[in-house]
Formats: structure tokens, C-alpha cells, sequence
């Protein structure tokens, strides 16, 4: 039980960290069905980003951050890729500090 009010604590200051730097879209889970549609969720952006681009290669980042600094760490991933002029869209299991970089 303590474990999932951690757990609980945790993704809210997520939330509260995304919100609060103009992130979109913040969906966390408990039950585990849940959980399974949130990763498939993410797990697609990976097709849906690649189909925008034919023709093209991609990759993908894993970028690993204290939670604490993940809203800067993520602001400038995405000014370095403004300034480079590459198309990369983040996207992330945020709640552990976990994000992804598609470019």
C-alpha cells in the first residue's frame, strides 16, 4: 500500500511538472489493462511519426532523467532539435523520468 501511494505521489508531481511547462496530454494508470493501452498508445506514436516521414530513416532516443529535471531536460531536447531543424516529437513514460526523442 505504501509502495502505490508513492507510486501515486509520483505521477501527480508528473502531471503537475507536465501541465505546468505547457505539456499535453497526460494519462497515467494503475490497473493493469490500463497500463497495457498507455503503452501501446506510446509504443504506436513510433509508426504513427515514421508515416509522416516516408522514405525516411528514424530514430529513436531513451532519455533517463531525475524527475526533478526532466521539464528542462525535455525543453531542450526539443530546442536542440528546433535549432537543427529536425522534426522531433517526445513522447513518454514521464512518471519515471523516461522519455523518448523520435528523430
Amino acid at each position: 500500500m505504501l509502495l502505490q501511494a508513492g507510486v501515486r505521489e509520483q505521477a501527480l508531481l508528473a502531471e503537475e511538472l507536465c501541465l505546468g511547462n505547457n505539456g499535453g496530454n497526460f494519462s497515467w494508470a494503475t490497473e493493469h489493462s490500463e497500463r497495457e493501452k498507455l503503452w501501446k498508445a506510446r509504443h504506436n506514436c513510433w509508426y504513427a511519426v515514421k508515416a509522416q516521414y516516408p522514405g525516411k530513416h528514424a530514430y529513436s532516443t531513451d532519455v533517463v532523467v531525475p524527475i526533478s529535471c526532466l521539464p528542462e531536460t525535455i525543453v531542450r531536447c526539443g530546442e536542440l532539435a528546433d535549432s537543427m531543424r529536425v522534426p522531433a516529437p517526445i513522447v513518454g513514460h514521464v512518471g519515471d523520468g523516461n522519455f523518448h526523442c523520435f528523430c
